[in-house]
């Protein structure tokens, strides 16, 4: 349930925003805040006074930062695309979306989904 949440909810959530170039902005914003709050665990102490802590905190937030990242740059990408249509996607359009930039988007969220699955299965089996 954490992977498809986190890729058709957050992921794909990320890819609209990131349409408008500086949706994505707030979304990395109020995350590196949730990151912030849940770096304490449930006692109010933080998950870096051991290494074994530590280093399970960073690696699952950067596993789930990196798809995150590219999902977003995906949307960021179709909307500049949709935009300016001199740039490199000069062809085909689907509702003024250039057709290859929308394999591009396919192919990062085939690479980001993978990504979504090695975090989440990270975060509930090495915890």
């Amino acid at each position: 349930m954490d992977f498809s949440a986190n890729l058709l909810l957050r992921g794909v959530g990320s890819a609209l925003a990131g349409y408008w170039a500086p949706g994505p902005y707030p979304i990395a914003i109020f995350r590196g805040w949730v990151g912030g709050i849940v770096s304490v665990d449930g006692s109010h102490r933080s998950r870096f006074r051991n290494r074994a802590q530590a280093f399970y905190y960073i690696v699952v937030i950067l596993l789930q930062l990196f798809p995150y990242a590219l999902c977003g740059g995906a949307g960021v990408n179709i909307g500049l695309a949709h935009v300016h249509h001199d740039g490199c996607y000069a062809g085909p359009r689907w509702l003024g979306i250039p057709i290859e930039a929308i394999h591009d988007a396919a192919r990062i969220f085939i690479l980001a989904a993978p990504l979504f699955l090695i975090a989440s299965l990270f975060e509930f089996y090495a915890s």
